[in-house]
């Protein structure tokens, strides 16, 4: 049986390795100092679940101080950089926003459109709509990062859709919702378009990509971990309220107590986004991936390019040139670089590694890291028999020790800690 010492040992362990791994993983990003504290104290374990508005009456009494973040900081903050009237922060994920999102904006028997995974989309989104008694249609495209535009008009000729879920969860270059809604306004103009930005929240609130509901979109939102340096929750935007509605019934349905700690988590990151230069973060993340994924390309590198000869916006994707994916993926982990490994691409591109610099940016990095960063990668993409782990461990942890703290955030006083009462 394993004791508590063994539990908390293994948890330190987990915890103080860390500080020799940088990641690459375009799902992650790491929390400031300050937004991690809610998951540490009592208000984790305690229910909110807008009682006034549900039941008339206050029924979870240990809520009301959240229910005044929630109202009177985080909604209006959010809502000032979505630029959206109507905020839900109800969903407990991205996979959930979307659950809710389809099934408000639809009824059993409804047609949806989606990317398919073999051109990006998340690997649950067809399930969920058949669960939901939904039809379901794949997107058609020209190529990797292009829309047929064509076969969508036929498409919602024949149809007529209620949705189009845009969920592209691998891919080099978000689509654009414009070109959908003229398609739809003009051929199927009952047709909702629900955007998925999961990936892409932090650049669009932070104004280093269009905004959707500017580019047509009724609807956008999903996690808050990504490039958004928040916590594994979501959010949904838009500015019909009818939609709203029927997005805060389905909620109230799908989900019940919303996460305290991750409310105050995310109020955190949202204040510390407007404050503490979140649109700098987001443009310095641009600069980042444009150099990594201008120094991957050399001789020891594979690296997929958008059609458009456009830069991505923030994933990357590669392999090596004579090596095996599996190699690779090995070479890494023991020198503490975490990536992703994707089995099939969009396109022909076939398997490799989808990486981005979101984290790593979050933590710090410029230019100079970027290119030491470059190095690391480089010398670890050869074979096993060349391969120097010990000298490329080194390099690693002298990386992450230049990198080691998230910036654009609040400084947490150094008595902070010391004045928190833990359970």
């Amino acid at each position: 049986m394993i004791s508590v010492d063994n539990i908390a040992d293994k948890i330190l362990e987990i915890n103080n390795r860390s500080k020799s791994i940088i990641s690459l993983v375009p799902s992650e990003n790491i929390l400031s100092p300050l937004a991690r504290v809610p998951y540490l104290l009592d208000v984790q374990a305690r229910y909110y679940l807008d009682d006034l508005r549900l039941f008339g009456e206050r029924c979870f009494p240990s809520g009301i101080d959240v229910e005044e973040i929630e109202n009177d900081i985080l909604i209006p903050t959010l809502s000032t950089l979505s630029k959206a009237k109507y905020i839900s922060i109800r969903p407990i994920s991205g996979l959930n926003a979307m659950t809710i999102g389809i099934s408000a904006l639809t009824s059993p028997g409804d047609r949806v459109l989606s990317v398919p995974m073999n051109y990006g989309g998340h690997a649950s989104t067809s399930y969920v709509i058949k669960c939901l008694g939904l039809k379901y249609t794949a997107l058609e495209f020209c190529n990797v990062d292009t829309l047929d535009l064509e076969k969508l008009e036929s498409c919602l000729k024949e149809f007529k859709p209620r949705l189009i879920y845009i969920d592209q969860s691998t891919f080099l270059v978000p689509l654009d919702p414009l070109p959908i809604r003229e398609i739809v306004d003009r051929v199927s103009p009952g047709t909702m378009i629900f955007f998925d930005t999961s990936h892409t929240n932090g650049l669009i609130l932070g104004e280093s990509l269009p905004n959707p509901l500017d580019r047509g979109a009724d609807i956008f939102g999903g996690s808050t971990h990504k490039t958004m340096p928040g916590p594994q929750k979501g959010f949904l935007a838009t500015n019909q309220e009818k939609l709203f509605e029927k997005i805060q019934l389905e909620a109230d349905h799908l989900v019940s107590h919303h996460h305290s700690a991750s409310v105050l988590s995310l109020a955190i990151t949202v204040d510390e986004f407007i404050n503490c230069k979140g649109k700098e973060y987001c443009q310095q993340l641009v600069k980042n991936s444009k150099k990594l994924y201008e120094n991957l390309q050399c001789e020891v590198f594979n690296v997929q390019h958008p059609v458009y000869n456009m830069n991505p916006c923030h994933q990357i994707w590669f392999q090596g040139r004579n090596i095996s994916n599996s190699t690779i993926f090995t070479n890494l982990n023991k020198v503490g670089i975490k990536v992703n490994k994707v089995k099939t691409f969009p396109g022909n591109f076939g398997g490799g590694f989808r990486i981005s610099v979101a984290e790593f940016t979050r933590l710090g990095a410029k230019n100079k890291d970027i290119e030491q960063l470059s190095s690391i990668l480089k010398s670890a993409v050869i074979s096993s028999s060349c391969f120097d782990v010990e000298d490329c461990s080194d390099k690693v942890k002298y990386l992450k020790r230049q990198v080691s703290k998230p910036k654009y955030c609040y400084d947490v006083p150094s008595d902070f800690y010391s004045r928190l009462e833990l359970l």
